[in-house]
């Protein structure tokens, strides 16, 4: 039996014993990266009907792009030029064409002379991991209750939109909004209506604003939303008497009728400050002014410091 034959014999009968004990995609690697061999995993995870469609090819097969393909080919081969174990995350392709997030670990195998004659790649589905870090981070960013954006997340959405207004000289609004006595409608009729109406309010909201502002909800009643590309305060006073009146409107909810009334605080990048921190204090500076000003109406920061 010939040297090459034998190596072949000897790397099917690795794989065989390898297959045998992992519950992971298994592939032989070959020195031109094509796949010498593969365990039953592989075929089906990738959607292969026979080991056919899969020996002899690259791996290229299974790879979502020529160009992910490229840079994934450069870090095998610094791998194994630095005879270390490379591990990466991967979007590999089904025949499908669907996607599949991968966890790929790769270890060059070497013969009696050091020469590299094949690499064990495995490949883990990691897509439960991956969506359930999705998931994490989108509880780390929204609140739980209406699904708005928390604090953390709307300040950084407005960090972003002062970078974009100073690049292209506009100006943009937060108002912030506050439910006139929520507390007693929480004594009144319940925790639970207190919940169904800080919902029905911020569906209210959202029918109020454009596609490209966005809602944040900061505390219990609190509300704080951002309007960018702002031409003239006239613009954020229609939009102002706009969500005063949606949500004036009677609720029914859970079997009881009632109104509310909100207060509204707004500040305007750059007359009343040039930072998120800043503008989000000053708009709340407002609302205070509102609401101590009778309730059900809005008060711009610049009115309350002249």
């Amino acid at each position: 039996m010939t040297k090459p034959a034998i190596e072949a014999q000897a790397n099917k009968t690795y794989m065989e014993l390898l297959a045998e004990h992992t519950t992971e995609s298994l592939i032989l690697l070959g020195s031109s990266d094509e796949i010498i061999e593969c365990n039953q995993v592989f075929l089906d995870m990738f959607g292969f009907k026979s080991r056919n469609q899969a020996i002899g090819q690259s791996l290229s097969i299974i790879h979502s792009s020529e160009e992910n393909y490229e840079s994934f080919l450069k870090k095998v081969r610094h791998a194994v030029h630095v005879s270390k174990p490379l591990t990466v995350e991967l979007d590999f392709s089904r025949q499908t064409g669907s996607s599949i997030p991968c966890e790929v670990n790769l270890e060059a195998i070497r013969d009696n002379d050091g020469i590299v004659t094949c690499c064990i790649v495995t490949i883990k589905d990691i897509t439960r991991w991956k969506r359930r870090e999705q998931e994490l981070a989108h509880i780390a960013t929204h609140d739980p209750l209406t699904d708005f954006p928390n604090r953390m997340l709307f300040c950084d959405r407005l960090a972003l939109g002062l970078v974009h207004a100073q690049r292209n000289r506009e100006r943009l609004a937060v108002l912030f909004i506050d439910i006139d006595s929520f507390k007693d409608i929480n004594y009144r009729f319940g925790y639970s209506v207190g919940d169904l109406l800080l919902k029905e309010t911020g569906k209210r909201l959202m029918k109020c604003l454009r596609k490209g502002d966005s809602v944040g909800r900061f505390g219990d009643d609190e509300y704080v939303v951002l309007l960018p590309g702002v031409i003239r305060k006239e613009n954020v006073t229609l939009v102002t008497d706009k969500i005063l009146k949606m949500l004036g409107f009677p609720y029914v909810l859970d079997g009881y009728e009632f109104s509310i009334s909100v207060s509204i605080g707004i500040s305007i990048f750059p007359e009343d400050g040039d930072t998120h921190e800043d503008l989000v204090k000053n708009a709340d500076i407002a609302m205070f002014y509102a609401n101590k000003m009778g309730r059900n109406r809005f008060q711009f920061y610049s009115a309350v410091t002249t």
